[in-house]
């Protein structure tokens, strides 16, 4: 028997009040019928026609149409389907093409016009391709080149040439990515590319000063870094980068993980 899950989906609406400072709030629970017993959502998009796509954990992706649910999930049986149901991220580019980003099994685009994956798997030795099966975070610059994070650095995809250009951290190198494990990608107004980097998960292999920020210089093909400095209450408060995003007024907000 299908049971009735609430999954961790909201809708808020702003009702404006007399006064300018206060607002009231309310949340629209999304329910959907199904045989799991817990969804986790994991990263969600909207795409140019209004439909909302959401990742999750182990249940593949979902698209919401404002009533009602459809689910994409792996078929082993079909190659046509999603890579795996561990889809880590999520998004809508400005084509309507929706970009997967899965743990441990690369990357898929889908076309929902003609209903068609394309999967993208690291191969070893392939200078061009995806550099790492593990996708974090994707994004899209003002060129339309996707941005790109995973567990074996950043990468940058032309669409038109089929071709990942990679980069990653070297010890030796102080212009280099900070690290590779890249958890957070963003583009701000003006077209700068960052980086949000380190795993708050040790077991990953990362020590604790590992990670950081990271400003993209696309002329070049390096980066600033901005690293926690224990001696600076102006650094940021640690390396584990998790979330970026540019407000309204300029202003630039970096989401973290204690150490």
């Amino acid at each position: 028997m299908k049971r009735r899950i609430v999954y961790c989906l909201f809708i808020i609406n702003f009702f404006p009040r007399a006064n300018l400072f206060s607002q009231q709030i309310s949340f629209k629970q999304i329910t959907y019928n199904t045989d799991r017993d817990f969804i986790s959502f994991l990263d969600i998009t909207k795409d140019p026609l209004g439909f909302m796509w959401l990742s999750s954990f182990k249940s593949g992706i979902y698209r919401y149409d404002g009533t009602s649910f459809v689910n994409y999930i792996h078929n082993d049986t079909n190659s046509n389907s999603l890579a795996t149901d561990y889809a880590e991220c999520i998004y809508a580019d400005a084509a309507g093409i929706i970009w997967i980003g899965y743990f441990n099994a690369g990357m898929d685009r889908f076309d929902p016009i003609s209903n068609q994956f394309t999967h993208f798997r690291y191969q070893p030795g392939n200078r061009d391709g995806i550099p790492n099966d593990t996708v974090t975070a994707i994004t899209e610059d003002h060129e339309g080149n996707l941005i790109i994070g995973t567990h074996g650095g950043l990468a940058l995809y032309n669409k038109k040439s089929g071709k990942f250009t990679r980069y990653t951290h070297s010890g030796k190198d102080p212009l280099s990515l900070s690290d590779n494990h890249v958890r957070a990608v963003y583009v701000d107004k003006q077209g700068t590319i960052w980086a949000g980097c380190g795993s708050p998960f040790l077991e990953d292999g990362e020590g604790q000063k590992d990670g950081g920020l990271n400003r993209f210089n696309p002329i070049h093909g390096n980066f600033t870094r901005y690293m926690h400095d224990p001696d600076n209450t102006n650094s940021i408060e640690t390396n584990k980068i998790r979330c970026l995003f540019e407000d309204s007024k300029g202003n630039f907000w970096v989401g973290s993980s204690l150490d």
